[in-house]
């Protein structure tokens, strides 16, 4: 029963895993834009996201306005309204709005530290280190 569990606990991680997205449009000092891979983002890059798209990597709003779905981590079915200055969780859903943000914490950065003052907003967040199936992923919850 217990490595049936584990298989099906493998599974929806890399599942989660796939939810993340693959690229993030780049804005360059000169306003012009691209598409780069998400692991070649670096924390202070300026970044769009267009409505419907997937929040790419942690960051900051720099401009624009928008309601971000972000019911995969706090559970609360209605968007967050989100303006300059909010921060923005990668793999977040943005709604109807086009916003501009700077990337801050990509790739391991991305990880909270395990601690018992590490906080997000109101939420403390717990972390546990899975192994498995070659990779070594850790898992965070709000409580």
């Amino acid at each position: 029963m217990e490595l049936r569990a584990r298989r099906q606990t493998g599974a929806a991680i890399k599942a989660l895993l796939g939810l993340a997205p693959k690229t993030a449009r780049v804005i360059h000092d000169d306003w012009s834009e691209v598409d780069l891979p998400i692991g070649r983002v670096q924390a202070g890059f300026r970044l769009r996201v267009r409505p419907g798209e997937k929040i790419p990597v942690d960051g900051t709003v720099l401009e624009g306005a928008s309601s971000v779905d972000e019911s995969m981590t706090t559970g609360e079915p209605i968007p967050v309204e989100k303006k300059s200055g909010d921060r923005l969780t990668g793999a977040m859903v943005n709604g109807t709005g086009s916003l501009i943000m700077r990337a801050e914490r990509v790739g391991a950065g991305r990880v909270p530290p395990v601690g018992p003052d590490n906080r997000n907003g109101d939420h403390r967040i717990s972390c546990e280190t899975v192994s498995g199936a070659g990779c070594r992923i850790n898992l965070c919850a709000r409580r």
